[in-house]
């Protein structure tokens, strides 16, 4: 209610409660929310995936957030140059770990000693994990590759491009640009 509230008072933002009829007590909580967003023609966003398949299903502009996260990740792949700023200490007596802008961790060989300082380094290799990627780097020793900048610019590029070619939302671009949003958490 405090986020609903916010929301209300922002003047960046438009925002409509609307009451639900005597024919939506029968739905559930997904079932209502494409509904409304189907008859005002509103697009969802969304971070439940069931709920964006039923929307999707429905025909329903839905953006979930995780595939929004998921096209926003930096792509770094082996032979990247980084410079990154060592945290902490890694688990090993000679690693130290730091931190793409996306929370990534990146876990440097042979860099215990330069802990709070930042360096580059060479990606060497990644692996996904339950809890995410994990990505391992050297220091540079080899010729410069290719170059891996996190900024602001390409940040918002990489935003466009995931918003220009949501799949769901592709054929409905140039119409929605003007519809309300419904929300869900």
């Amino acid at each position: 209610m405090e986020i609903l509230n916010q929301l209300q008072g922002s003047r960046e933002v438009e925002l409509t409660v609307h009451d639900s009829t005597s024919e939506d007590v029968d739905l559930g909580a997904d079932a209502r929310l494409v509904r409304i967003a189907k008859v005002l023609k509103a697009r969802l966003l969304t971070n439940d995936y069931a709920l964006s398949q039923v929307a999707r299903l429905q025909r329903v502009a839905v953006l979930n957030l995780s595939d929004l996260t998921r096209a926003l990740r930096p792509t770094v792949v082996a032979g990247d140059e980084i410079d990154l700023h060592l945290v902490k200490e890694g688990r090993e007596s000679h690693q130290a770990v730091g931190y793409l802008p996306d929370a990534t961790m990146i876990v440097v060989n042979h860099a215990r000693a330069h802990v709070g300082k930042t360096r580059t380094v060479v990606v060497a290799s990644a692996l996904q994990t339950t809890a995410g990627r994990l990505i391992f780097a050297e220091f540079k020793t080899a010729p410069r590759k290719r170059r891996f900048r996190a900024n602001r610019f390409e940040a918002l590029s990489q935003v466009h491009f995931a918003l220009r070619h949501c799949r769901s939302c592709e054929e409905s671009a140039k119409a929605a640009r003007h519809r309300p949003t419904a929300f869900a958490a």
